[in-house]
């Protein structure tokens, strides 16, 4: 598979989460409010690039264009991979282990393809207004947490300052 020229809010997401503390953050995001995490990391990478706060049409605009991929494509490999986690009656261990590692690569692959689709919704905006990224990121964060009907604890707070920190200095 031919896979497209790196494009900047990959690269972005790339580093932004590979910085300590990220992971785990987004995927607390995922699973207890039901956040994208792409959509997360495009809020961020919108206010570092000067396009944020994303408003709310056009955070359910980028909700509405990866919806179906999320539910048809992304969750079925996530759910996949994950079920691989645990033994299965008649399969041996390490080949669930190599089934798990090819669909987390399809994953992989599917999120770089959701991401593109993203960054479209972003780069049609104009420059906006000179707006503290940390504070753009975070009023389009929890704009969109907001949308998905998530109540932020202090845990969830927690989580969007870790990210908002890493995509600060994922630039």
């Amino acid at each position: 598979m031919t896979r497209p020229a790196p494009h900047p809010f990959w690269q972005f997401s790339l580093r932004t989460y590979g910085k300590p503390g990220v992971e785990q953050a987004c995927l607390r995001l995922q699973d207890h409010h039901g956040a994208d995490v792409n959509l997360v990391l495009l809020c961020c990478w919108a206010a570092v690039i000067g396009r944020g706060p994303l408003d709310t049409e056009r955070i359910r605009a980028a909700m509405s264009a990866t919806e179906r991929w999320q539910a048809e494509i992304i969750g079925p490999l996530r759910a996949a991979r994950r079920s691989l986690k645990r033994d299965f009656e008649g399969v041996a261990a390490d080949q669930c282990s190599e089934l798990r590692k090819s669909i987390g690569r399809a994953e992989l692959e599917c999120e770089h393809a959701e991401q593109l689709l993203l960054a479209r919704q972003v780069e049609a905006l104009p420059q906006a207004p000179e707006v503290d990224p940390a504070l753009s990121a975070r009023t389009s964060i929890e704009g969109y947490l907001a949308a998905l009907g998530a109540r932020l604890d202090k845990t969830a707070q927690e989580d969007i300052d870790t990210v908002i920190a890493a995509g600060r200095r994922g630039t």
